[in-house]
């Protein structure tokens, strides 16, 4: 487990320092940082205790999946912003269709140009979410 060793290295703490502090045995701590050993989840709580870090910090390094919470915390404002920018994306194609045919543009031209500009999951995902609001108001859920 490079991050373990990365991690504890980062902070000064030897191995020694790290096993007094948890309560995990030195020589355990040895064989999961070279990855003979795989460690159970409560050995990282309390490493990660020490280490000031949370569990899953400590797996970050060495599975892609793994995201740490500030990975998450850092995403989250750049999707929100990407989400807005849908919203604002979609009024510039409805301002530019309008501004080319002088007309207000009806939803297949709106459609249209966004089937064109967006991917064809998000393209997708729009339909069905405007498929299950049409359905509400027909149903008046």
């Amino acid at each position: 487990m490079d991050e373990l060793r990365r991690m504890r290295k980062e902070r000064g703490i030897s191995q020694a320092e790290l096993a007094a502090r948890s309560g995990v045995d030195r020589s355990t701590i040895s064989q999961i940082e070279s990855g003979s050993r795989e460690p159970q989840s409560s050995t990282l709580r309390r490493l990660a205790v020490v280490l000031g870090v949370g569990a899953g910090d400590l797996l970050a390094g060495d599975d892609p999946r793994f995201r740490t919470e500030r990975e998450i915390e850092e995403a989250l404002p750049r999707v929100m912003r990407m989400l807005e920018g849908v919203d604002e994306e979609v009024s510039r194609i409805r301002r530019r269709l309008y501004e080319e045919r002088e007309e207000v543009p009806n939803t297949a031209g709106v459609l249209e140009e966004l089937r064109r500009v967006v991917s064809p999951e998000f393209f997708e995902g729009l339909l069905r979410s405007e498929a299950e609001r049409e359905e509400k108001r027909e149903t008046g859920a």
